[in-house]
């Protein structure tokens, strides 16, 4: 059943005595009669009927549509994972594919740890395909915080003072963070490190600077081509880029970045396909210092929207402020969570199979949850 609850919809469905929920955003999710899900769709409510509207999942400009199945407590469960010709992935060999499988108890919803690859299926319109490596991804979490100190955030400054120690603790253990500042020019305080205590340390160099306006755009631009780069040069996680996330922490003051100068609307425009290639999650908090929308709110709807980050912005300096702060660790540490500890399976197509032919992927365990997704992303 589905019920619509304010802003979020509650999908239900039952298993013998069990009851498994999941709630999902309106305009993120779209459902159909074969219990699948989809991005790109609005849905309402009228006359206490739901529906939706789904929109071209080519073209859609939300992202990457993903077809996510909430998992039943079967022997082997079987979902559509993603159309096929237009979901290559970076990892895969060239003539190879992968799903991401997150499995849990259906009773705990302990993870389990110790599956084979002999008890991972994929078949192409029913025909199996090779099942080459299914390995399980336990990650770190990669996180590049950008903190505004330009001349909007004059009035926050003892916020962020106060509250980023919070932001810092609701962090997972073991996180790798990298801290950027935007005067004027993107500028790091720190690469990547997991020694907190160095975190914390290099975050107390932090300040506002008076009379310099911010480079947001540059500083994402340069983030996300960073992140592209091999592993051992600056600006990349050792070992590599992994599921990265990036957050926002500044003003809606007026943005002075270079790539005003070179056509910003391309710069724009081509900042989301960095993103998505480095498979990054973008996360947005605008503390706004002025009642005008900016080049912020407008990034931050699209690209939280898209990547399936969190998003919120405060009005004026307050305790909120601060608190705030918190609420944004906790949510990246819970984005986090959700895809840590998943197999990555890779696997081949059958012989003359279709190119853009759809994907069935399940499990051959009975007793257990299974969500799979094409992009680690498990919604």
């Amino acid at each position: 059943k589905c019920r619509l609850d304010g802003q979020d919809v509650e999908f239900v469905t039952t298993v013998g005595d069990a009851a498994i929920k999941k709630k999902f955003k309106p305009e993120d999710m779209v459902f159909n009669d074969q219990l699948e899900l989809q991005r790109c769709g609005s849905l309402s409510k009228s006359d206490g009927r739901v529906s939706w509207t789904q929109e071209d999942p080519m073209t859609c400009d939300v992202g990457t549509p993903t077809r996510v199945f909430i998992g039943l407590t079967l022997a082997l469960a079987m979902v559509v994972a993603w159309p096929g010709e237009n979901r290559q992935t970076v990892w895969a060999q060239e003539d190879q594919n992968e799903l991401f499988f997150r499995v849990t108890d259906a009773t705990s919803g302990a993870l389990v740890t110790d599956m084979t690859p002999e008890e991972f299926v994929v078949t192409q319109e029913g025909v199996p395909c090779e099942v080459v490596s299914a390995e399980l991804v336990a990650t770190r979490l990669q996180l590049v915080v950008l903190l505004d100190d330009s001349v909007g955030m004059m009035r926050f400054r003892q916020n962020m003072l106060n509250g980023m120690p919070g932001f810092f603790d609701a962090l997972p253990e073991g996180s790798e963070v990298s801290l950027i500042t935007m005067a004027q020019r993107p500028r790091t305080l720190l690469d990547f490190s997991t020694d907190m205590a160095l975190v914390r340390e290099a975050f107390g160099d932090y300040y506002v600077q008076p009379g310099r306006g911010s480079v947001m755009l540059d500083a994402l631009l340069k983030t996300a081509d960073d992140l592209m780069k091999e592993d051992g040069e600056d600006g990349v996680p050792e070992g590599g880029t992994f599921w990265p996330h990036i957050a926002y922490i500044g003003s809606n003051g007026g943005d002075v970045s270079q790539s005003f100068a070179r056509n910003p609307q391309r710069q724009i425009e081509e900042l989301m396909p960095r993103l998505q290639e480095v498979r990054a999650t973008m996360h947005f908090y605008i503390l706004e210092s002025r009642r005008t929308m900016g080049l912020q709110h407008q990034l931050a709807d699209n690209l939280t929207t898209a990547t399936g980050g969190w998003f919120d912005r405060v009005a004026g300096s307050s305790l909120i402020a601060e608190e705030k702060l918190a609420v944004l660790g906790a949510a990246i540490a819970e984005r986090y969570a959700a895809r840590a500890n998943q197999y990555r399976v890779v696997f081949t197509r059958p012989p003359d199979s279709e190119s853009t032919a759809g994907f069935g992927a399940g499990v051959r365990r009975p007793g257990v949850a299974v969500q799979v997704s094409s992009d680690g992303r498990p919604r």
